[in-house]
């Protein structure tokens, strides 16, 4: 059914159970009745557009709730911007976060936890080299976040991605 919701292709390197191959995790909501609630997608002209014809949003609105598929630094081609950069694709993957944030009323200061994926070593070293880019964007203390290192990243020179989950006032 399209248009689908927000959504984040993370390739990892082995699942827990042998023979496993894929992995989904899904959130869903319904009103205090059970009824569906409205929903509104976004789809900012400046993003990155997939490769491939699936139908995925790069964000998502539901009542309070808001979430965005993991923001990267491609161009509108699906090209690495900065290959390799982790500082550089850091900020640009946060720009495409304040974007889609924009088209659906809410900003940064609405994000309540953002989860990082990139493509490096796993330690301090690494984390802080795209956390202090990151931090630039929020007031002490920001959100919540997590941060995973994975050897590779879906598309080539691409380094980084973030996913996003934000709360604001109803529409």
């Amino acid at each position: 059914m399209e248009p689908g919701p927000a959504a984040t292709g993370i390739p990892l390197p082995r699942h827990a159970r042998a023979g496993q191959q894929i992995k989904i995790e899904v959130v869903a909501m319904l009103g205090e009745d059970g009824s569906h609630l409205p929903r509104r997608q976004v789809w900012p002209d400046s993003l990155w557009d997939w490769t491939v014809d699936i139908p995925y949003w790069h964000g998502l609105r539901c009542h309070d709730m808001i979430f965005l598929g993991g923001q990267v630094s491609l161009d509108t081609q699906g090209h690495a911007v900065n290959p390799f950069d982790i500082r550089a694709q850091t900020a640009q993957a946060m720009v495409h976060i304040g974007s889609v944030l924009r088209e659906l009323g809410a900003g940064y200061r609405d994000i309540c936890k953002l989860t990082t994926m990139y493509a490096g070593p796993a330690g301090k070293s690494g984390l802080a080299e795209n956390m202090s880019i990151r931090q630039a964007f929020f007031d002490a203390p920001g959100p919540a976040t997590t941060d995973i290192s994975l050897p590779v990243l879906a598309y080539p020179g691409m380094i980084i991605e973030i996913d996003a989950f934000a709360m604001a006032d109803p529409e």
